[in-house]
């Protein structure tokens, strides 16, 4: 998602200060001074605006019904003084949330953070097999922090097999401390790295870049579960990354243990 906010007070210290703050913490922050200007600029591509209700010109109210009108989807956190009474209002007219003067700036922060990592994570599909070539190009990029706020498993082998990404979804239904994995073998730790076709996809990856998907039924978490695994290399670098997902809805047949390790493919 877009980090551009746009800030529209008309009050000129707070949203000076308001500005200062935002950008200090990493964000694309412009300014609208007037209901009209921030109307005006709000089409520009912002991520988020922070809309004060108590403009001269119009309302944030009046903002806000003037937006849906646009069919402007963009989220608006609406501010304001009042005690009480406005934000049933606002709420009712489309905003995402509402803060109350004076707020604490950490708290906005929060606010902010978490309304960013709620959409990064449901802008992602359910399902690796869905991942395009520019949802992988922005995986190889993120931060071992941003990984964690992914709603499937991600890990990355260096050119010698060794973890050294192993994010918090995967340890979670792994039952691995991530930090616990870091430098391990990827094959000591997983039994589906013995598995031939799993074996061959991330020889291939290393080797060659091949991005291959696998189906594959794991004992989890005392159950037979259905995962896709997504297989992707970079040949420059010959690292490589695994991105795993839960199937949804599919459960596997009841497999003796003995017959598990021939069911592990098999699914595309």
């Amino acid at each position: 998602m877009d980090n551009k906010v746009l800030v529209v007070e008309d009050d000129e210290d707070l949203g000076e200060a308001l500005c200062w703050v935002l950008e200090r913490d990493g964000y694309d922050v412009r300014r609208a001074t007037s209901a009209l200007d921030g109307i005006a600029r709000v089409t520009d591509g912002f991520g988020l605006v922070l809309l004060d209700e108590d403009l001269e010109e119009l309302s944030g109210g009046a903002v806000l019904r003037v937006l849906s009108d646009l069919a402007v989807r963009t989220p608006v956190f609406v501010m304001s003084a009042r005690p009480s009474g406005w934000q049933n209002d606002a709420f009712r007219h489309g905003a995402t949330a509402c803060l109350r003067k004076p707020f604490d700036v950490r708290r906005l922060l929060e606010l902010i953070d978490a309304f960013y990592r709620a959409a990064t994570r449901t802008a992602w599909p359910g399902d690796v097999r869905q991942l395009s070539t520019d949802d992988l190009q922005r995986l190889a990029a993120m931060s071992r922090e941003e990984l964690d706020d992914l709603p499937f498993g991600a890990i990355r082998l260096d050119e010698e097999g060794r973890i050294d990404r192993f994010n918090r979804f995967e340890g979670d239904a792994a039952g691995y401390f991530p930090p616990s994995v870091l430098g391990a073998k990827f094959s000591d730790i997983a039994p589906c790295s013995a598995v031939k076709e799993f074996a061959a996809a991330i020889e291939a990856g290393c080797a060659t870049g091949l991005d291959s998907v696998l189906r594959f039924v794991f004992p989890h978490h005392g159950a037979r579960t259905v995962v896709s695994v997504r297989v992707h290399g970079d040949p420059e670098t010959r690292r490589v990354w695994i991105f795993v997902s839960k199937a949804r809805g599919e459960v596997a047949p009841a497999l003796s243990d003995a017959a598990l390790g021939d069911a592990l493919v098999g699914f595309r």
